[in-house]
């Protein structure tokens, strides 16, 4: 909303705020059809009460911008079933509000998106202020933490990573096809759409109905298939050249086996002789040192030894006690699909004994786990490997006792981490985490379990001085560090009541008549947290994150050759990789874009803080990465790729100064006396606020956020890059030098996008 002069805009698009609109305000806003009945509205016609209302709103809401521009959004969850009710009463709204400028009204009403209403900020020519931290973890009441969905459907959260893995590989390989048919487009693309829905914040989050997540599940096997046809066209081409076969070469099946966790794959069953095809997504390959673990007499982890030192690091798995409730108030909240709510925190271990067996080889050792019925695990150590490797088995929950369980996987160590851990921010920088605190606000905690948990996308660490202990995921889990020097994460979860935001159902997922079992790894690294003589720890991590992330995908084919025969008569190695990578740089993406057109991403894996050897700027040339591609030209591209970067203006925002003391991400407000809280009775349906009234700090109701004085590692302003590509021809001349023209530069963290043409 914009005061200026006398009047005001106000901005219709799709961006959340803080503030909600009164109870029944979204639907059927204005009833303004009926006639007029001797100059007044007939009994039916709400449009003044409509207005009034609106108007009363927006007034509430400028107070809390710092310019006359508002941006209302429309709808929510559950709304957008009828666009054509929506636009018939916006326009209503619009027409209605605005005709009241005729009377001295100072509000202007238009439809907007969001870089129209960012524009609107940023031609405000003012100062704003930062942020730094993030918003979780997030609560919509003092016993509604929302950190039960980051580990809902554990096993549809890693489908979704096994369908990432699965798409990387079949971009980079329709890229990189001699000769593309015309189904490939359409079976790439739907991959990527289906890739897109499972990023639905009901999708991967697990917080949908049963049913549906059994098709998400549906839609991801039918995309893996559909790609799949793509990947053994491209393979058989790259599998049997023209110089080395008879005129009807054979087609290999290079099938995958999907069912490989459970140790099932048809073609290796069935046949005596099949062949195993690995395809490896990453640009180079690693090799580092060994780790040592031992296990006490009772068969649990006892010392891990590694860079000369020997600490204590046990691991166990628990289970928390699931509240239940009717959810018609706060104290009375169930855990669910959405919310993680132990009830009064309590805690059991699965067992206080293990049985266990010893296997040792030449390339791995391995201790199997056996903690009940339905926990199981197996610890491996290979050779040359820089960690350990835990594959858990969890499941069937056991629910006989009418009881909800939340499983953990607890890792306790003797580092004195004082309260502090470190999670991922989706797979990129790591977020520093203090145990009941938050950066920008007092915080007041009454689920000290739930309202420490965190997301964790890849990777978890704490340290001290001397040691640091990290574990990665192999899927989206929730994490804390409820004790210093433990880390714990949530495998699985199985439970009997629905917690009232949205599902309508409990989260108890179950298949072939039983509790759903989920497996899993974990990969654990202890080492020395300052400078190791070699490579720091925390960039030994990022590689090993992309090796767990993106490893070698398995294609099997049944032949009938002998091993001779299939050495000579066939291409057994290709690499679209002329020259490897960078140690830690990253080829996020290769893909098909546009006739003799692909869309290459680069990134840079580490932060400046994981070491001083490689985390420095480096550069590489993109024609001897990939020179077998004959690339022509290059030009680069927004992150996104959709804009060309030598034509984008980005809009730069002036900081509040660093001697005005600010608070990070809002307006601040008078401390009230009382506060009315949101029903606890499905609170996403309807805005409905409790009747009785709370006085200031109970339950953590009072607005309480911390203002602080600025500096200026806040302001680091966006470093503008010269471009090297004119913008009126795509195919205009780069620099004198040709081999300059394809020099890629990267700083720490930095993610480049460019589209490569290909001669014709």
């Amino acid at each position: 909303m914009k005061f200026v002069d006398d009047k005001a805009d106000l901005f219709t698009g799709a961006l959340y705020n803080n503030y909600q609109a009164p109870s029944g305000f979204c639907f059927d806003i204005l009833c303004a059809d009926q006639p007029i009945i001797d100059g007044k509205h007939s009994p039916d016609n709400n449009v003044k009460e409509r207005i009034d209302s609106f108007f009363e709103f927006v007034t509430k809401m400028a107070k809390g911008y710092r310019t006359p521009n508002l941006l209302i959004t429309m709808g929510e969850d559950f709304h957008y079933q009828n666009a054509d009710m929506w636009y018939k009463n916006l326009d209503k709204l619009i027409k209605y509000a605005n005709e009241r400028q005729a009377n001295g009204s100072n509000i202007n009403l238009l439809y907007s998106t969001p870089s129209c209403y960012l524009k609107s900020l940023h031609d405000a020519g003012i100062s704003w202020p930062t942020k730094s931290d993030d918003f979780f973890p997030y609560a919509s009441d003092p016993h509604s933490y929302w950190t039960g969905y980051f580990t809902s459907r554990p096993t549809l959260k890693r489908f979704e990573r096994d369908g990432n893995h699965f798409l990387q590989t079949c971009k980079q390989l329709s890229a990189l096809a001699p000769k593309r048919s015309a189904e490939f487009d359409p079976h790439l693309n739907f991959m990527r759409e289906t890739m897109g829905i499972m990023q639905h914040h009901d999708a991967v989050t697990g917080t949908e109905k049963q049913k549906v997540a059994l098709d998400y599940a549906k839609r991801m096997s039918v995309a893996l298939r559909a790609c799949s046809t793509n990947i053994r066209s491209v393979l058989n081409q790259l599998s049997i050249s023209s110089d080395k076969v008879s005129p009807q070469p054979t087609k290999f099946e290079f099938k995958t086996c999907t069912l490989l966790n459970i140790s099932s794959c048809a073609t290796s069953e069935l046949n005596n002789r099949f062949a195993l095809t690995l395809y490896n997504p990453l640009a180079q390959s690693t090799n580092e040192y060994n780790i040592k673990l031992t296990f006490d007499t009772n068969g649990f982890l006892a010392y891990a030894t590694a860079d000369g030192m020997t600490r204590t690091i046990s691991q166990e798995f628990l289970y928390y006690i699931a509240a239940t409730g009717n959810n018609a108030e706060f104290l009375n909240r169930s855990s669910g699909a959405y919310i993680f709510r132990p009830d009064k925190n309590q805690i059991r271990l699965a067992t206080d004994k293990v049985s266990i067996e010893v296997y040792k080889g030449p390339l791995v050792q391995e201790v199997h786990q056996q903690f009940n019925s339905w926990i199981s695990q197996v610890v491996r150590v290979y050779k040359q490997s820089n960690h350990a490797e835990f594959e858990w088995l969890v499941g069937p929950i056991p629910i006989e006792d009418n009881i909800g369980k939340e499983v953990i996987s607890r890792f306790t160590s003797d580092i004195k981490s004082d309260g502090i851990f470190y999670t991922d921010s989706n797979g990129r920088e790591m977020l520093k985490r203090r145990r009941n605190h938050r950066e920008t606000w007092n915080v007041k905690i009454h689920e000290s379990v739930a309202g420490n948990y965190y997301p964790v996308t890849t990777k978890i660490a704490l340290e001290d001085d001397i040691a640091r202990m990290a574990i990665l995921t192999d899927r989206a889990q929730g994490g804390s560090s409820l004790e210093d020097g433990v880390l714990e994460l949530m495998v699985h979860r199985r439970l009997l009541h629905d917690d009232a935001f949205g599902v309508g159902e409990a989260l108890n997922e179950t298949e072939y008549g039983e509790g759903l079992v989920a497996r899993g790894k974990h990969h654990l690294f202890v080492g020395k947290s300052l400078q190791r003589p070699e490579v720091s720890l925390k960039a030994i991590e990022r590689l090993v994150q992309l090796e767990t992330l993106l490893p070698s995908w398995k294609f099997f084919s049944n032949v009938s050759y002998s091993s001779d025969q299939w050495l000579t008569s066939f291409t057994n190695t290709y690499s679209g990789i002329s020259a490897a990578l960078p140690k830690y740089v990253h080829l996020l993406s290769l893909e098909p874009w546009h006739e003799k057109e692909l869309l290459v991403r680069f990134e840079h894996i580490l932060e400046k803080k994981d070491g001083t050897r490689y985390s420095q700027y480096v550069q590489f040339n993109i024609k001897d990465v990939l020179g077998s591609l004959n690339i022509e030209n290059i030009r680069e591209t927004t992150l996104d790729g959709n804009a060309w970067l030598d034509e984008h203006r980005r809009m730069e925002f002036v900081p509040d100064p660093e001697d005005e003391a600010y608070n990070n991400y809002g307006t601040f407000r008078k401390s009230s006396k009382a506060v009315h809280l949101l029903s606890a009775a499905k609170p996403m349906l309807e805005a409905r606020y409790s009747k009785e009234t709370l006085e200031a700090g109970q339950l953590g109701a009072e607005s309480n956020r911390i203002k602080r004085s600025a500096n200026s590692q806040h302001f680091t302003m966006h470093r503008k890059r010269p471009q090297v590509s004119g913008s009126d021809n795509l195919n205009k001349s780069m620099p004198s030098s040709e081999r300059d023209k394809y020099l890629i530069e990267l700083s720490p963290m930095e993610i480049r996008t460019f589209i490569v043409y290909l001669q014709k």
